[in-house]
């Protein structure tokens, strides 16, 4: 039987990653959002096996730009 510091080390390492619709809920966005920006390269993404994918919070983190302007928003000139 495993200890409980062994489950927990693990359940804390399985927290660290995401599930498509874990990304998708924190963006508000869909799964199939998260998906094309993983397929664009915008988004890093692990896969375990043949179906499993997993994202990274920290990837997740470092795809945020911050706006600050209403014309940056809108793809102008500040």
């Amino acid at each position: 039987m495993p200890s409980g510091t062994d489950t927990s080390a693990r359940a804390a390492h399985l927290d660290r990653q995401l599930t498509l619709q874990d990304a998708a809920d924190l963006l508000g966005t869909s799964p199939s959002s998260v998906r094309r920006m993983i397929a664009r390269g915008d988004l890093r993404a692990y896969r375990y096996g043949p179906r499993i994918i997993r994202i990274d919070p920290a990837d997740l983190r470092a795809m945020r730009q911050p706006v600050t302007s209403l014309a940056e928003l809108r793809g102008g000139a500040a």
